[in-house]
C-alpha cells in the first residue's frame, strides 16, 4: 500500500510502500531528518544544564535540585529512588559523565564539606540510606573497625574462598 505523509522537517508531501509491519515515516530523506535532529538538538542542549560553564553556586543548587528529587525523607533511614550502584548505595550526576554517592552529597547539604582523606559512614548500615543523622566522618580504617564490631565481617568459614573448616584445623 502507497502512503502520502508530509515531511516533519520541510513539509513536503512524500510518497512511500507500506507493508506489514513498518512504521510510519515522519521524513521524506535521511538528509531531512538530520536537519530536523541538529535543530532540535541544539534546542535541546540550549536547554540543558551546563556542568562545564557553571559556578560553584548553580553546580550546588542543582546537585540539591537532583537530591532532592530522589530522596524519601521519613523517620528513620530516608530511601532513594535514584539509580543505584552494584552494592545498593545511591548514586547521583555531579557533571558531565560523573556520578557520586547519595549519601556524600546528603553530608554536603546539610553538614558541609567533606575534609580530605575521610569518608562518609552509615551507623545504621543501610547502603542506600541517606539521613545525614545516620552518617559519620571517618577513615576507611574507622569504617572497617565499625564492620567487625558489627559482626558483619567474614572470619574463618564465613568467607567465600575458605578452604578449610574448624573442625579440620583441629
Amino acid at each position: 500500500m502507497i502512503r502520502k505523509e508530509n515531511c516533519e522537517n520541510c513539509e513536503w508531501v512524500f510518497e512511500y510502500y507500506e507493508c506489514n509491519g513498518t512504521k510510519k515515516r515522519r521524513f521524506c530523506t535521511k538528509n531531512c531528518w538530520h536537519k530536523w535532529n541538529s535543530k532540535n538538538l541544539a534546542a535541546f542542549n540550549e536547554t540543558r544544564f551546563q556542568w562545564k560553564t557553571a559556578t560553584e553556586e548553580e553546580k550546588k543548587e542543582k546537585l540539591k535540585e537532583n537530591y532532592e528529587k530522589h530522596v524519601i525523607i521519613k523517620n528513620g533511614c530516608w530511601g532513594w529512588t535514584g539509580v543505584k550502584d552494584k552494592d545498593g548505595y545511591g548514586q547521583i550526576a555531579c557533571g558531565y559523565h560523573k556520578q557520586t554517592k547519595a549519601h556524600r552529597v546528603s553530608w554536603n547539604l546539610h553538614n558541609g564539606t567533606i575534609p580530605k582523606g575521610k569518608i562518609i559512614c552509615h551507623s545504621c548500615d543501610n547502603p542506600p540510606c541517606t539521613n545525614p543523622e545516620h552518617l559519620f566522618i571517618g577513615t576507611k580504617k574507622d569504617n572497617n573497625v565499625d564492620c567487625i564490631v558489627k559482626g558483619r565481617a567474614a572470619f574463618g568459614t564465613k568467607q567465600p574462598k575458605a578452604k578449610l573448616t574448624e573442625e579440620s584445623v583441629i
